[in-house]
Order: C-alpha cells, then structure tokens, then sequence
C-alpha cells in the first residue's frame, strides 16, 4: 500500500512537472533564439526604423533636387520679364535692406537678412537649419503680401501666400516653383527626415541667392512703388 501511494505521488509529480515544462517550453525557446541572434535582431530594428522614416528622408531629397532645377531656372534672363522681384547688377546691401524693413514697419528678418548664420547652426543641427530657412522664406511671403495688399491670417500657408503673389505678378512662376520646393524642405526637416549638413548647406545657398531678389525689391523703395490696398 505504501508502495502505491509512492508511486502515484511520484506520477502525479512528473506529470505536473512536464505540463511546466511543456507552459515554459515556448517562452524559453524564444529567449534563446534571441540571445543567439541578438545581432540580427538589432538590424532588422535599424531597417524597420530606417524604413518608417524613410518617407520624409525621400521627400526631403525629391524637393532639395527640384529646388536645385529652378534655381537653375532663374538664372535665365528672361526671368526679370516676369516678375517685380529681379536682380541687379549692382546689388541692395544687407543694411540697406534691414533699414527698408523698419522703415516699411514690415516684419523683421530672424536672421537680419543674413542666412549665412543658419550655416553654423547646421553644423550642429542641420534639419533645424533647413526650418529656420523655410520660417526666413515665410516672413518674406507675409511681408511681399503686406506690401502688395494681399490678404491673409494665421491659417494661410506659406506656399499660399507665395501663390497669391504670383497671381499679383509680385514674384514669377519660377521664383514660386523654387520657393514651394525650399518650403516643402523645411516641411519634411521639421517632420523628422534625416538632412545632412551639405544638403542643409544646398538649401541655404538656394535661399540666400532667392533672398537677393528681396533685398533688391526692399532696397528700391518698395514703399513708393507699391502701394498699400
């Protein structure tokens, strides 16, 4: 009798035993699997991470690119046929420009109108420097649309305003072209794509060559030659 309690404990425990084994079985597999191939597992996570993100990262290049085709444009002289903002041969200084500003009341320059500071700022960060050049580029829009009387609030974008003044013949459809892709840049910075610091460097150049339109435009007089609607 004794014999036979013996075994039936003894059964009764190694079936109790394997059922633990069999409810830890899976688990533990698992975490072997993963210690053994911890290396791949940290890949894959990189590309997962490369792949969620990678949108803005093609966005980001797509728009640098096409803003590099119509800086390319603007060189063309046909170009000061079609717009009020045109170079010239003897260029508005940054002062002079500055002291227009405040003279027209208008919205003052985050940088002073000197984008060459945003070039230190992307050797630290060179995705907040291509946001700073896209907020540059919206205070030019919102002043250009001030002096050309064209009307906007705080949920008009950039870009809309820029379109309007193509339709006041303020700035041309090439200079428009070339500003939506430097504002779309921005955009795709400010949502996370990855810049690189020559890029960063790229769209600063494009702007501060753009800006020199502006400078021309503010150290004409503009005030005289436009007037407020």
């Amino acid at each position: 009798m004794i014999l036979l309690h013996v075994f039936f404990a003894l059964s009764t425990f190694v079936k109790e035993l394997f059922e633990f084994l069999a409810a830890i079985a899976w688990p533990v597999t698992v975490l072997i699997i993963a210690y053994n191939f911890r290396g791949e597992f940290r890949k894959l996570l990189r590309r997962l991470s490369s792949a969620k993100f990678g949108g803005g990262e093609f966005e980001f290049g797509e728009n640098v690119e096409e803003a590099k085709r119509q800086a390319q444009k603007l060189v063309e002289p046909v170009e000061a046929q079609f717009s009020a903002l045109t170079a010239k041969t003897t260029a508005v200084t940054t002062q002079a420009a500055r002291d227009a500003l405040t003279k027209m009341g208008l919205e003052p320059s985050p940088s002073g109108l000197d984008l060459s500071v945003y070039r230190k700022v992307a050797e630290a960060d060179a995705s907040h420097a291509v946001s700073c050049v896209e907020y540059e580029l919206a205070v030019a829009g919102r002043n250009l649309a001030r002096r050309y009387g064209l009307a906007f609030d705080k949920s008009t974008t950039a870009t809309q305003i820029y379109q309007g003044l193509v339709d006041k013949a303020a700035i041309s459809y090439r200079q428009f072209r070339l500003i939506k892709a430097l504002l779309k840049s921005g955009e795709a910075a400010a949502g996370g794509a990855f810049v690189s610091q020559r890029a960063a460097e790229e769209v600063i150049e494009m702007a501060d060559d753009l800006l020199k339109y502006y400078k021309n435009w503010l150290g004409d007089g503009a005030k005289d030659t436009v007037e407020p609607r």
